[in-house]
């Protein structure tokens, strides 16, 4: 796959302006036609290249890449692009790590920008993630001890950020150099949350 251009900080922000001033999409409305081929085209195939770029100078047999490219949400815009990479064998798919565009609008980003932590607004971000699925094996219980574990860990593993101003600084090298990086760093601690899991 070549590579598509290298993400642009106005792509960014007109996404974030769209779903500010309206997230709807009507799948009759040529213009919401128009703009979701564009959020296809723009935002999630790079981050879909961006994450197939790191699924292949990742080491073998460690981890599944999975991407989701769907860029509506029900009858709205979705707030995110996301690719997960998951560890190989794992029986329940609560935590991974996230890479994507981040609009700043989802729970998490919300919570650390009001509490100064991070700064508001869309960016490309890496993060260690979870999510308790409905269909997990996991106990809710079993979930809450992974996820205790993993808000103890730096915030520079639960919430790694690439606003707009520094997108100029980054080249398709540098960021998929960076992420494997920051995979490779905090491996262990993604599988000391699946141990915690599974402790009585």
């Amino acid at each position: 796959m070549p590579a598509p251009p290298f993400f642009q900080a106005a792509d960014l922000l007109a996404y974030q302006h769209r779903l500010q001033t309206n997230p709807h999409y009507d799948s009759a409305n040529p213009a919401d036609q128009r703009y979701a081929a564009q959020l296809k085209q723009g935002i999630f195939e790079k981050t879909a290249y961006w994450g197939q770029q790191v699924a292949r100078r990742l080491p073998r047999g460690r981890y599944e890449y999975l991407m989701r490219q769907t860029w509506t949400q029900g009858t709205h815009f979705r707030k995110y692009s996301w690719g997960r990479f998951l560890p190989l064998g794992a029986p329940d798919k609560a935590f991974y790590f996230t890479l994507g565009v981040d609009l700043g609008q989802t729970e998490d980003a919300q919570r650390l920008s009001a509490a100064g932590l991070v700064p508001a607004g869309p960016a490309l971000i890496l993060k260690l993630d979870g999510h308790f699925a409905k269909d997990s094996s996991l106990t809710p219980a079993q979930y809450a001890a992974g996820e205790a574990l993993r808000q103890t860990l730096p915030l520079d593993a639960r919430w790694r950020r690439i606003g707009p101003g520094d997108l100029s600084d980054y080249s398709w090298p540098r960021l998929l150099t960076e992420t494997v990086a920051f995979i490779e760093q905090y491996g262990d601690d993604l599988t000391r949350l699946l141990a915690a899991t599974r402790q009585p």
